[in-house]
């Protein structure tokens, strides 16, 4: 290769100013309106602004060159860089196209080469590749870089090989790695590739025979200053603050935490029974299923004695002014069922006033004395002896042993009439049956002759009798056998006349009775 000439470099340094002002790579701007294939000011929808002149834009397929800009408006040259000027619409995305990296970098890097070269290397240098420390071939190619020159001195290496320096000697690549093969060095010599015993013998892990991939067997060496022998179990192993020992997992650090936690979704499993030990057991979880129907609390084992604390469950809620907790559970003093909305917990015994409960059918025996208000009772199938209190419910109807009415404001006697009851006058026709004795006021006879008198008898309750009077002139006069209807009967000198109602008395006349006076004996005849 012939040796250049200065006429082939410049008489001065190229600058940015030169080889064209900074391209702007990945800019983006909106056309503001359509534009036909022969317009040479394209519009943009605002300002223009970090970009200048002498770049280069895209749109859609069209690259063009801008040579000036103004406000929102290119000036450009149209269909450069081999492409076509078109016809463009409106709002069409104008770009900076990524070209321009690559325009800044070759920029730069002939920049830097003037630099290096200087305005006149034929009177400094002998030869361009010395200056350049790159030796040209022939045909134009370049040699092999030295490693003293940035290069690595080779003219191939190994696929996939890894590359061992060497001085200022050229580097070398070893073969590829096969598996379980790794790169040991002894800080002498080269590195090699070793696996198997002998691996294991350069970086100390004693010998570890080849397991199946769920077991594996490790007969020396020592972990966490426990000795690792043939067939001998470790008594503890530690990781970071966690320590298993046995059948015990447990943490080092002082009052630590142990955490179990799974990845994502995914859930915490106990196979087998679980038992929780120490004094509080708190379950954070929003959700708590129980398979189990019976829980059982108080104890994993029956009490030998009374202990005088309550069992139940105690939760918390809000009234709308106050945090409380409430209770509800066996009271044990009180051998009950217990309810408290309000309670106070001391030593495991809750007080507190009982809150009220709401149930759909109770079945049992209510023993408390004092009921204060049972608001309804739908059907109550046994009530026994009431033995005070004031009814103030519902009417009893009859068919239960009631009247079915309300009787507070009425007067007069009640009264069955076909089942339904009522309050009223007394019809001594239709509403008594029967004889009437007179021990309760009444004859004690069924019917009574016409036109007689009552008369009583020998004893004071006995049948009223009834002494008919019917024809003329009768009256009723007593005896020792009792009242009797009779009629006067007309003794000497006198003359009885009976009629309806009426009885006329008549004395005989005489002479000798006239002038003598007369004594009248009347006989009354029974």
């Amino acid at each position: 290769m012939a040796e250049p000439t200065a006429s082939a470099y410049p008489a001065a340094l190229d600058t940015t100013a030169t080889l064209g002002a900074d391209f702007v790579n990945a800019k983006t701007f909106i056309l503001n309106a359509d534009i036909n294939a022969s317009v040479t000011s394209v519009v943009t929808t605002a300002t223009i602004s970090g970009f200048s002149a002498n770049n280069w834009i895209l749109i859609d397929s069209e690259i063009m060159w801008v040579d000036s800009i103004s406000t929102a408006t290119f000036t450009v040259v149209r269909g450069r860089g081999g492409t076509t000027a078109a016809t463009h619409s409106a709002n069409a995305i104008i770009y900076t196209p990524p070209v321009a990296q690559w325009a800044n970098l070759i920029r730069d890097a002939i920049i830097k080469i003037e630099t290096e070269l200087g305005t006149d290397p034929a009177g400094s240098v002998t030869d361009v590749d010395t200056r350049l420390d790159v030796a040209l071939n022939e045909d134009g190619t370049l040699k092999t870089v030295a490693v003293g020159k940035g290069g690595t001195g080779a003219t191939s290496l190994t696929d996939g090989g890894v590359l061992l320096g060497s001085g200022t000697g050229a580097v070398t690549a070893m073969s590829v790695l096969s598996d379980g093969e790794m790169i040991v060095g002894d800080g002498t010599t080269d590195p090699v590739a070793e696996s198997g015993a002998t691996l294991r013998t350069s970086i100390g892990v004693g010998s570890i025979s080849t397991q199946a991939s769920d077991a594996v067997n490790i007969d020396g060496g020592a972990i966490d200053g426990v000795t690792i022998g043939t067939n001998s179990a470790v008594t503890d192993l530690r990781v970071d603050n966690l320590k298993a020992d046995g059948n015990t997992i447990s943490v080092t650090n002082s009052n630590g935490d142990l955490t179990l936690t799974p990845n994502g979704t995914g859930s915490i499993i106990v196979n087998g029974p679980l038992q929780v030990d120490g004094t509080t057991t708190t379950v954070n979880s929003t959700t708590l299923t129980v398979d189990d129907p019976l829980i059982t609390i108080g104890g994993d084992s029956a009490p030998g004695s009374d202990d005088n604390k309550d069992r139940g469950i105690a939760f918390r809620w809000h009234n709308g002014s106050a945090a409380k907790i409430g209770f509800l559970g066996y009271d044990d003093s009180a051998s009950k069922l217990t309810f408290i909305p309000d309670a106070s917990l001391s030593s495991e015994v809750v007080s507190g006033t009982v809150g009220n409960v709401i149930f759909g059918n109770i079945e049992g025996t209510i023993t408390t004395v004092a009921q204060n208000s049972i608001t309804s009772a739908s059907s109550l199938a046994t009530v026994g002896t009431v033995g005070t209190g004031v009814w103030q419910g519902t009417r009893v109807a009859a068919t239960y042993g009631g009247t079915n009415i309300d009787t507070s404001g009425s007067t007069g006697v009640p009264r069955i009439d076909s089942g339904t009851w009522s309050v009223g006058d007394a019809s001594l026709t239709a509403d008594v049956s029967g004889t009437l004795p007179v021990a309760n006021g009444g004859t004690n006879a069924t019917s009574l002759a016409d036109k007689a008198v009552l008369i009583t008898q020998d004893s004071g309750t006995d049948t009223v009798a009834a002494a008919a009077m019917t024809s003329s002139g009768q009256i009723l006069m007593g005896g020792s056998s009792g009242p009797a209807v009779g009629t006067i009967t007309a003794g000497s000198g006198m003359t009885v006349t009976n009629g309806d109602g009426a009885i006329t008395l008549a004395a005989d006349t005489c002479g000798a009775c006239a002038t003598a006076g007369f004594s009248v004996a009347m006989a009354i005849a029974l």
